[in-house]
């Protein structure tokens, strides 16, 4: 009974012990899992930015970071200084663009230029290399950037109020940005002006080129009138002058007529009161025809 006994008591037992040691073992397994040091997380390294000009540490070049922010893709960026006259020539590649909303880095080198003039930022504490630049756009706009910062600029966007484009810049250690919207809008508002008396002044002088060229032709048409009405006197005098002959020789004739009346009157009538010729010719007391006729015409030379 005893040994029976025993035997159940240890059955119960040994179960209980095996059960237990794939728990135990289970435990150390984690404990070691947790020993070992944890994965580090490695960030990516963020995209290189693209290039606008050629890029370079050397001394005199200026590199900006610039933000197109137009709205447009800026196909052409050049620049000059104050007095330069022509534009330099485009610092993006051949077929390259620079999209709207895009960050690239620009390098422009002024080491040529040392002598290039500063200006006076916005606070007037601060002097710094400017230039201005020129920027054609997608749609075939061009639009000046009459000033355009290079040193110690944060960073800085290319910007549009829909009239006019600007630059908006931070420069290193300040917080506020400097915006050249202001200037740009008193230039091109005095553009507008210039070209407004410009237009002006053209329709003024096409004005009186036009009334000049109208009051001589007006003095044309009076002299060419005036002319006109005195030919057509002369003509009308001429007229009359012929009228005035023409009744002078029928009064002549009619005169004629009456001579070789008188004549033939006298022919016939005379007994001594008339001429010696008209005498001897009437002495018969008839007078021929053609005797008549030759009567009249020499009457006619004579009168």
């Amino acid at each position: 009974m005893r040994r029976n006994t025993l035997q159940l008591f240890l059955v119960p037992l040994t179960a209980a012990v095996l059960i237990a040691l794939p728990a135990c073992g289970g435990n150390q397994q984690s404990d070691s899992q947790q020993d070992q040091p944890a994965e580090e997380t490695v960030a990516e390294p963020e995209p290189e930015l693209k290039t606008i000009g050629t890029a370079s540490d050397a001394d005199g070049v200026y590199k900006v970071d610039v933000t197109n922010e137009t709205g447009k893709a800026i196909t052409s960026i050049t620049y000059k200084f104050d007095d330069e006259d022509a534009w330099g020539n485009n610092l993006l590649a051949d077929g390259d663009s620079f999209a709207a909303d895009e960050e690239r880095l620009m390098y422009v080198d002024l080491s040529s230029r040392p002598d290039a003039v500063s200006k006076a930022s916005t606070d007037g504490t601060l002097t710094y290399p400017a230039i201005a630049v020129e920027i054609t756009l997608e749609d075939g706009t061009v639009a000046d950037l009459h000033e355009f910062p290079l040193d110690s600029v944060q960073s800085l966007a290319i910007k549009t109020d829909g009239t006019v484009y600007y630059v908006e810049y931070t420069l290193d250690g300040a917080t506020d940005a400097v915006s050249t919207q202001a200037d740009e809008q008193g230039i091109y508002q005095a553009l507008q002006n210039a070209a407004a008396e410009a237009q002006a002044q053209a329709e003024a002088e096409a004005q009186a080129q036009a009334d000049a060229a109208a009051s001589a032709q007006s003095q044309k048409n009076t002299t060419s009138s005036t002319t006109s009405s005195k030919g057509t006197g002369s003509s009308s005098s001429s007229s009359s002058s012929s009228s005035k002959g023409k009744g002078t020789s029928s009064s002549g004739k009619s005169g004629s007529g009456s001579s070789s009346n008188s004549s033939s009157n006298s022919g016939s009538s005379n007994s001594g009161s008339s001429s010696s010729s008209s005498s001897s010719s009437n002495s018969g007391g008839t007078t021929s025809s053609p005797d008549a006729g030759c009567v009249d015409d020499n009457s006619a030379a004579h009168y």
